[in-house]
């Protein structure tokens, strides 16, 4: 709805305009305001920043000085040229001539010759050069849409597989200086990412319906593959030529709905449903003072961001070939998820210069902080850490000695943790004016919330529990990040969903608090302090100011806090969470069994599944990201399979070891396709669910499509990427090594079933495990045993196969 944005931003932009009539007719009357300096200066640099973002998106990839060396010598051989050649008489000549003169500003301007043909030549240079970056671009998309070389072995590469490494490095300026070729900023591969594909609708509907054999006995069975036939042989084709129209019109097909319906649309609380958390270093934090630790995170943090509005971070790359789209980047700071009565929305503010605060969140009450000295126009600068510590030190003793007006006062972000109509309805009857208006603008529009957390936590479970959920009112939920500072120094956040998937928050993440280079740079005095770095800045100037809330004593928005609030606690008093490392072996080993560490753990997952309950299969989702294509966010990955079924069974009835082993390296290269499948666009559940809305949308009853979106995924998982960029790589720097992070985690999606997020490190694994204690069928410290016992059972099969081959001559030349 771009048309309707640029409608609001200028009936808001148009102002102070009345007609008036009196006895001599008609009149307008027009007042028109000059803004600030500050203002000026604040609108010429947004616009300055956007013309250079639109003029590089032009000549992508061409490097500036090229052009202008290229437009010099041209503009030289032209005016040096004989009258009668072609340089100077032939078509191309003429018709720059003739286009040139029909350009009204030029009709009165008296210019030489020579300095007429400059002119001419000049511009030709500049189209004929953005005429070559646009050949250029087309042919990098599509060289970035071939995704086979994903499929093909190192050791399998072929000449053309080179060539084509090559050319794609080579037109994203790897192999030559940046004044002959640019490389691309943060977003600047956006032009020429390749589009989401709509899959083959028969291919999706059979490998959906072998995706759910495991589960249904031969009847049911039977039953699925019915329904299956007759969506191919009625509804289907309809709804995927209409799906075919949507991604005729659309940068991608499926997105925007996959935010709308699976996201925005959902009236449960986000609270442990939607929202998922990060930790810091397993090790511990380099400082225990918390406003400290607080300090110095808050500033790598917002070190990001400006590197980020002003376009300095490097997008990320696939294998060195592949660039991921860095959309979902542009709403990690200043968002808000703003709940509606039927649709939530995703507001974000541009980092303008009334948005540079952060929210400041301790013992209930909230403090709109500002980071940044902007005393001076032409450069706001970041405040050290050292002087946020001090800053953050004078709202901890003024939250000490403050008194809320009622108790409801200090649990008033357990609202954002209730059922979102609910909320939405609050919002709207008791929150859109006056006072508490005000305070909700400060922190919809803030950067993020930094929470100074009092508790502790002696094991890193309660912690985990504690980020994901916090006591139920010290959280701001709908803010897309909240950074949360516990009391001994250690350090998390917790996130909003529906804005950006897990990656993007982990990229952040891992070049500020994980790669510690802000610590190691500024560090920390003798007293865990924040070394006094930089200058020094008065508090009068940037002193946190208290927000207020008007919570009316026995009033409708009391009683909703209170409500929101037991149902909170009891809600959080339910979450069973388990955080453990296991140590035996890692990444390394598992490369030696010459399987993906990825499918490893997946089919552990699918063993440990099975003996936790019983001998029964459960459907399973992992998560892949779709960001190889334009605004692609993810796709799932089906791990259970018959495969990996007959993995498990033959685990489990004491097959001989040949033959177990034989059906793990099948079950494993089945997953590795699947994986690759869901990350190029040949996945079947985004497929599945745009055929969905599709059939909702026309008011076309599919009872295959219905059925197969309403099965529950009784096992989700997702691998989170221990190092996504070059700042940060522990298996080589002792340093990074010691900031480890677990990574983070989630809430079960389904009730009856576990959420599984797990880290694959070098030497060891980690797993973030949930479910509800409320279920007798799941124990999550239960499954961490059966998990653990999987890992060791796989790896003693894999010793016994190597050493059955070892030992045997034709094995071994055979393999």
């Amino acid at each position: 709805m771009a048309e309707a944005r640029a409608m609001d931003g200028l009936l808001h932009t148009i102002k102070n305009v009345a007609l008036q009539t009196d006895d001599y007719g008609l009149h307008l009357s027009v007042r028109v305001s000059i803004p600030r300096p500050k203002v000026f200066y604040y609108l010429t640099k947004v616009k300055l920043k956007a013309f250079r973002v639109w003029a590089f998106n032009l000549f992508f990839p061409l490097g500036g000085l090229l052009m202008m060396i290229q437009a010099a010598l041209l503009i030289f051989v032209v005016q040096h040229a004989d009258p009668d050649s072609w340089l100077r008489n032939g078509r191309i000549a003429n018709l720059a001539w003739d286009v040139s003169e029909s350009i009204p500003l030029w009709a009165g301007i008296e210019m030489g010759l020579y300095t007429r043909i400059g002119i001419v030549t000049f511009w030709v240079s500049v189209v004929s050069s953005a005429c070559f970056a646009l050949m250029s671009r087309v042919l990098l998309q599509l060289l970035l849409g071939w995704h086979s070389p994903m499929y093909t072995p190192a050791k399998d590469v072929g000449l053309l597989v080179k060539v084509w490494g090559l050319t794609v490095k080579l037109l994203r300026g790897e192999f030559a200086p940046e004044w002959l070729l640019s490389r691309a900023h943060l977003y600047g591969y956006a032009t020429v990412m390749p589009t989401l594909p709509v899959p083959n609708i028969e291919t999706t509907v059979k490998k959906y319906v072998r995706s759910i054999r495991p589960l249904l006995t031969d009847d049911e069975f039977a039953e699925k593959q019915k329904l299956a036939t007759d969506f191919l042989n009625n509804e289907g084709p309809g709804l995927q030529r209409f799906l075919r129209l949507k991604w005729a019109i659309s940068t991608n097909y499926i997105t925007d709905w996959w935010e709308t319906y699976a996201y925005l649309r959902g009236r449960p609380s986000i609270m442990i449903n939607s929202n998922y958390y990060g930790m810091d270093a397993w090790s511990g934090p380099p400082t225990t003072i918390r406003e400290a630790r607080a300090a110095t995170v808050a500033w790598m943090i917002l070190e990001y961001k400006h590197k980020q509005d002003n376009l300095e971070l490097e997008p990320a790359v696939v294998r060195g070939l592949w660039p991921l789209c860095m959309e979902q980047h542009k709403r990690m700071f200043n968002t808000t998820r703003v709940p509606g009565r039927e649709c939530d929305n995703i507001v974000h503010h541009e980092p303008e210069e009334q948005h540079a605060h952060i929210v400041v969140l301790c013992k209930g009450f909230y403090y709109r902080l500002h980071c940044y000295d902007s005393s001076i126009p032409s450069r706001r600068s970041l405040l050290p850490p050292h002087e946020l510590e001090r800053r953050l030190r004078l709202i901890v003793d003024d939250a000490e000695h403050s008194k809320h007006s009622t108790d409801a006062d200090a649990h008033i972000a357990a609202l954002t943790a209730e059922d979102r109509t609910r909320w939405a309805e609050i919002r709207e009857e008791c929150m859109y004016e006056g006072t508490n208006r005000m305070s909700l603008s400060a922190i919809d529009t803030a950067a993020f919330v930094l929470v100074l957390d009092d508790s502790t936590h002696e094991s890193v479970s309660n912690r985990a529990t504690s980020l994901l959920a916090g006591d139920g009112s010290n959280r701001w939920f709908d803010k897309a990040l909240s950074v949360i500072a516990f009391s001994d120094g250690h350090i998390g956040f917790n996130a909003e969903h529906s804005w950006a998937d897990a990656l993007v928050i982990a990229h952040m993440w891992e070049l500020t608090v994980m790669s510690g280079k802000t610590d190691r740079e500024q560090g920390y005095d003798a007293d865990g302090h924040c070394s006094k770095t930089g200058r020094e800045c008065s508090l009068d100037v940037f002193w946190p100011t208290k927000l207020k809330w008007d919570v009316p004593r026995g009033g409708a928005l009391q009683g909703a806090i209170e409500t929101a609030l037991k149902k909170n606690k009891t809600s959080i008093s339910d979450v069973d969470l388990q955080v453990v490392r296991f140590s035996d072996f890692g990444k390394g080993k598992v490369k030696q069994m010459r399987m993906s560490p990825d499918s490893f753990v997946q089919l552990a997952l699918q063993l440990a599944f099975y003996r936790d309950q019983n001998g029964r299969f459960g459907l399973t989702y992992e998560a892949a990201m779709t960001r190889l294509f334009r605004m692609g966010r993810t796709e799932t990955v089906r791990s259970l399979s018959e495969t990996s079924a007959a993995f498990v069974r033959a685990m489990e009835s004491g097959e001989p070891d040949d033959m177990v082993w034989k059906l793990l390296q099948q079950a494993s290269a089945e997953h590795d396709i699947k994986n690759k499948d869901a990350m190029t666009g040949r996945g079947i559940d985004r497929h599945l669910f745009g055929l969905y809305v599709v059939s909702a949308g026309r008011g076309i009853d599919s009872p295959f499509l219905k059925d197969a979106l309403s099965q529950p995924w009784i096992l989700s998982t997702s691998q989170q990427p221990q190092t996504q960029t070059p700042a940060y790589n522990p298996a080589k720097d002792p340093e990074d090594a010691k900031r480890v992070s677990p990574g983070g985690g989630f809430g079960p999606v389904c009730d009856h079933g576990y959420g599984v997020s797990y880290m694959i490190v070098e030497d060891y694994f980690f797993f973030h495990i949930s479910s509800k204690r409320s279920v007798s069928t799941t124990n999550s410290t239960k499954f961490a045993e059966n998990i653990f016992t999987a890992l060791r059972d796989i790896s003693a099969l894999s010793n016994r196969a190597m050493s059955a081959k070892n030992s045997n001559p034709k094995a071994k030349k055979t393999q």
